[in-house]
């Protein structure tokens, strides 16, 4: 029985969300127009490709080329800035340690996420990493595939995985794959709640011991 324990990078692995907010508060009006901005809000989970998309059904009329411009700009500040969540190393070691194979499933594309995984020790026991933005058969979330995807990556099977998730599309996607979800709660925008998870945790401790829990009762 092979087990899994898959999570998000932005809010999760590493502490993003605020630092994407504030940075896309100061261009966001003209990224997409001062009008459009008044009615699109800037969202949490989507994938750059999607975001667009909605920017254009808005009325925007930003091209795709500027618009993944501005964004790879920000993101090569917010990815050798943003913390990576206290403990993490230790979550990973103790997964490694109770034989859960480890993958990563995010929105961002692959040239932030491997901006990322070269800041962190670990990068080498994660066994698939999944990038929806970069993969153009994948749906982006709440739509369970990349988690569907994952789980086969790493030979388990829905009922022996775990994803640690902080927004409510990709919590949605991970219940929809039939996973038990943790909803992870500390780099939450002020304003943002949490909705959908089996369980909420805090701290890296927190998820910790709700493996711990999980794994005592598989079988």
């Amino acid at each position: 029985m092979n087990k899994a324990f898959i999570f998000d990078m932005d809010g999760v692995l590493v502490a993003s969300e605020k630092l994407w907010h504030e940075h896309l508060q100061k261009v966001w009006p003209n990224l997409v127009g001062p009008e459009i901005a008044n009615v699109f809000r800037i969202p949490i989970g989507q994938t750059p490709l999607t975001l667009h998309a909605e920017a254009i059904k808005h009325g925007s009329t930003v091209t795709l080329s500027d618009f993944l411009t501005e964004l790879d700009k920000i993101a090569n500040e917010i990815y050798k800035e943003a913390p990576i969540t206290n403990d993490f190393e230790k979550l990973v070691n103790f997964l490694a340690e109770n034989h859960f194979g480890l993958g990563l499933v995010s929105s961002s594309k692959r040239a932030w996420i491997d901006l990322v995984l070269e800041r962190v020790p670990f990068r080498d026991k994660i066994s698939s990493v999944v990038s929806i933005n970069d993969t153009p058969e994948l749906q982006p979330k709440p739509h369970p595939g990349s988690y569907i995807e994952t789980i086969a990556n790493l030979d388990a099977k829905s009922d022996t995985t775990i994803v640690l998730e902080d927004s409510n599309s990709g919590i949605q996607a991970a219940k929809s794959a039939g996973v038990f979800t943790i909803g992870f709660t500390p780099h939450l925008l002020p304003e943002y709640t949490q909705h959908g998870a089996d369980v909420y945790a805090n701290t890296i401790e927190d998820v910790i011991e709700i493996v711990k829990q999980f794994d005592s009762q598989l079988v």
